[in-house]
């Protein structure tokens, strides 16, 4: 359940933004018009299940394996991960729908866009990887 801060702004039309951050994403709905948007519900939305630790930060599993076996390390978490995200997504429109919110957009916030092939460092790689995984979950997720 999230926390309600603008009383009287539950209207029908909101938008929805998300911030990423590893394993889960800030939720802020917010409805009113552009020049004055009233919070209507903010929240942590967990993208990994908090219950398996490897899936908050999948590709970190890989970083000191062979790079074929890391990909076979890999594979199966970010499934997990977006079957996961998925059911917490649909529940979060689910319960956005049921409380009569009409969801006119979404939108992400990026700090950085960055190719992770493009990273030399492992380490850092396996952030950007992640970073764009639970990006991806948000926007293909089931609504």
């Amino acid at each position: 359940m999230g926390v309600t801060a603008a009383s009287g702004a539950q209207g029908n039309e909101v938008a929805l933004g998300f911030r990423v951050k590893s394993g889960w994403a800030v939720a802020v709905l917010v409805a009113g018009p552009a020049t004055a948007p009233k919070i209507v519900d903010l929240r942590r939305v967990q993208l990994a299940d908090p219950s398996e630790q490897e899936t908050i930060q999948p590709y970190h599993a890989g970083l000191e394996l062979p790079k074929g076996q890391a990909a076979k390390v890999v594979a199966p978490l970010v499934e997990r991960v977006e079957r996961f995200a998925d059911r917490s997504m649909a529940e979060l429109f689910r319960e956005y729908r049921e409380r009569g919110h009409r969801i006119l957009g979404t939108g992400i916030v990026v700090g950085s866009n960055v190719d992770p092939a493009s990273i030399r460092n492992d380490h850092i790689r396996a952030h950007a990887e992640e970073g764009r995984l639970f990006r991806a979950v948000l926007a293909t997720s089931r609504r």
